[in-house]
């Protein structure tokens, strides 16, 4: 389950990732939703208040991404977004809600209009990578952070983190809200044309570690890590990848999305 609270100014919008089940937790003004799947919208509820919730009509199906617009005036909005057939069925006011038409054989196919999903994503500009690495350093242990900006107006998916070492070893993922690394350079776009990304990558070196452990994992070869949910960072968050050796050259690649 995830919990996010926005205030978005009359007449403008916030782009958020998808799920399984949607509910709006709080709200003082109505908003417009719009739900989407494969660059589809499988849905549009207009007008809608607090306690509205939605789960896609067919069985199994997740939206990738969902709109909420600010149609009303300025709104302080609460939602949760999780995995699983939750709400609540009390509503307030006059609510339009239409399911719009869909091809069912699109919907199901791995392309749209020639493109896979991820190619789409790409396309238009959201898809992002960037790697670094920090060398030996004795005594200390070393990191790789991805960094998502304070005020960059984005919310950063990690989907993959791909590793390699000088050894093998214990490696850890985990929280690390503060930038730590010099110089950090924000991640490339994977669209030749497209402009690099909000997020930062950067490296450094530190006697202990600096970062709240997520995930803990041995290895004795490099390694790319895909991840079935991603991480999440919202503005002034970050996600570090340490070695718990001492003086190791350490390298990560970072793989996402910014919505």
């Amino acid at each position: 389950m995830s919990t996010f609270t926005y205030t978005i100014s009359n007449g403008n919008d916030k782009r958020l990732p998808g799920g399984a089940s949607f509910q709006i937790l709080e709200s003082d003004a109505d908003v417009d939703l719009y739900f989407f799947y494969r660059n589809q919208t499988i849905q549009r509820a207009l007008g809608v208040p607090a306690s509205y919730f939605y789960r896609p009509y067919v069985e199994g199906l997740e939206f990738d991404s969902l709109r909420i617009v600010a149609s009303y005036g300025d709104v302080t909005i609460k939602v949760d977004i999780s995995d699983a057939n939750s709400g609540t069925n009390i509503l307030g006011g006059a609510v339009q809600v239409t399911n719009s038409e869909i091809d069912m054989n699109q919907l199901f196919s791995d392309s749209i209009n020639g493109f896979r999903n991820h190619d789409y994503v790409t396309n238009q500009g959201n898809a992002f990578v960037m790697g670094s690495g920090q060398s030996a350093v004795s005594g200390e242990y070393s990191h790789v952070q991805i960094y998502n900006p304070a005020s960059s107006g984005k919310t950063v998916l990690v989907d993959s983190i791909s590793l390699s070492a000088s050894v093998g070893g214990v490696f850890a993922i985990g929280t690390s809200n503060t930038e730590h690394s010099g110089g950090p350079v924000a991640w490339r776009n994977r669209k030749n044309s497209g402009s690099a990304g909000a997020a930062r990558i950067g490296a450094f070196s530190d006697a202990s570690g600096q970062l709240t452990a997520r995930e803990t994992l041995h290895l004795s070869a490099p390694a790319y890590l895909n991840f079935k949910f991603p991480y999440l960072l919202e503005e002034g968050e970050g996600l570090a990848v340490i070695h718990w050796t001492p003086n190791v050259l350490l390298y990560a690649s970072f793989s996402g999305r910014e919505i």
